[in-house]
């Protein structure tokens, strides 16, 4: 098979396979890595307690599984972890699955809300009020602060 190959003012006509590219390390991890990541659930209270301590930073969406906006931002949410993976790690909560004392804690009292854990504090928090669009962006935003 022949391939045209343009190079900044250069060309190159030649026989190549697909096994013949070489493609440098960060372009092969950026092709290799996955599109969306399924955010981690978190069930309990001792779950949410260790994955706090490891000082990492963490996003957790608490949501509900009859929230339309919770549904809807999901997807969106897991695209945003596999981006970020694996510098933060993702994981949900689904309110109506936990102790209220979680939520308590967590000060949550609207879905669907993304916070931005560090070292066992709270550092951002995103309520999902707005347009889908909006919320992801002011996650970023939170995102970029760390």
């Amino acid at each position: 098979m022949s391939h045209n190959f343009h190079f900044a003012n250069t060309s190159c006509n030649c026989k190549a396979t697909r096994r013949d590219v070489v493609l440098l390390p960060s372009i092969r991890a950026q092709l290799e890595k996955p599109l969306s990541m399924e955010l981690t659930p978190i069930t309990l209270e001792a779950q949410f307690d260790q994955i706090l301590e490891t000082g990492s930073p963490v996003v957790i969406d608490w949501m509900a599984k009859w929230c339309r906006k919770c549904i809807y931002l999901k997807p969106k949410l897991e695209r945003l972890a596999a981006e970020y993976h694996p510098h933060i790690k993702f994981y949900s909560v689904d309110v109506n699955d936990v102790p209220a004392i979680l939520l308590k804690r967590a000060e949550v009292s609207k879905m669907p809300t993304i916070q931005l854990w560090r070292n066992k504090e709270k550092e951002g928090e995103v309520i999902g009020g707005d347009t889908a669009g909006h919320v992801m962006d002011q996650v970023r935003a939170m995102l970029h602060q760390t």
